[in-house]
């Protein structure tokens, strides 16, 4: 199975939040994130921004930095 690296996209584009959680947290984080974007911020969720198929090795990395 090949696996793609990250093409440009919302993850390339700077950003003001970037949520890191647990698969168990996931609920809290969509908390978090729904109450950021509505004030206006933006951010990554990796659930909704890391695509399948993308390597999320490299998708973190882009994310993070």
């Amino acid at each position: 199975m090949l696996v793609s690296e990250p093409s440009p996209s919302a993850i390339d584009e700077r950003k003001d939040f970037f949520i890191s959680y647990d698969e168990r947290d996931r609920p809290w984080a969509e908390w978090i994130a729904f109450h950021l974007e509505s004030q206006g911020y933006s951010l990554i969720l990796p659930h909704q921004d890391f695509r399948p198929g993308m390597n999320k090795v490299l998708a973190l990395d882009r994310a993070i930095k």
